[in-house]
């Protein structure tokens, strides 16, 4: 068994325990960090809790990243927790809490590269975490309202199939989309998954989508 198979047992593992109740109603943010690396912004417009002073981000409105380094990003894409700040992006993940990197967060990206090896991998890593249902957001009004997901909307469709229908294969209602969830259902003629807002995606899903040239996208659950 590879490292994204045991990555992939252990999230649907974490899922089970948790059970379908975990969702986020406060209206507290939880930061992933340091409150004082976060632009004046954030900290004017939004009630930030220090990860210091909570075990757990059940209940809060989101996770906020104010500074993820390439070690942290590379970690928290191979869903291993490597430290606080990482530990806390994937129980968010787990949890159903939507999980929020500030722009600012990443500005190291800005100095790599365009098309560079390095730059490459760690797009490629950033592109994963984001497939997870990561957010890289520009000001707290993002934050503020996390269930407008800046992602791809869903287009109409008038036959809708669990299973798949013309180039686009709905696996909404899913909660953790993994490979074995796709072996079946994700023939040629398929250029599009649709997933629930919140849906895990698990890393070993995301490459062979990628591999495929499949655009993730993700909508309103069924």
């Amino acid at each position: 068994m590879d490292r994204s198979q045991l990555v992939d047992l252990v999230v649907k593992e974490l899922m089970r325990r948790l059970g379908p109740e975990l969702s986020s109603s406060g209206g507290d943010v939880l930061v992933a960090g340091e409150v004082s690396d976060l632009p004046d912004g954030y900290r004017r417009s939004l009630s930030l809790v220090p990860c210091s002073d909570c075990v757990s981000p059940g209940g809060f409105l989101a996770v906020l990243v104010p500074r993820l380094s390439m070690g942290q990003l590379v970690m928290a894409s191979l869903g291993v927790p490597q430290d606080p700040v990482t530990s806390l992006i994937l129980d968010g993940l787990v949890s159903g809490v939507p999980v929020m990197v500030t722009r600012e967060a990443l500005g190291w990206m800005g100095g790599l590269r365009p098309g560079s090896p390095l730059a490459n991998h760690y797009r490629a890593c950033l592109d994963r975490l984001m497939s997870f249902g990561v957010r890289v957001v520009g000001g707290p009004e993002e934050v503020a309202t996390p269930g407008e997901c800046r992602v791809a909307p869903a287009e109409p469709m008038e036959a809708r199939s669990p299973q798949g229908s013309g180039d686009v294969l709905d696996l909404r209602g899913i909660r953790v989309v993994s490979e074995r969830d796709l072996k079946d259902r994700l023939t040629e003629g398929v250029r599009c998954i649709l997933v629930d807002p919140r849906a895990i995606v698990t890393p070993l899903c995301g490459d062979l989508l990628r591999t495929r040239g499949v655009e993730l996208r993700r909508g309103d659950g069924v």
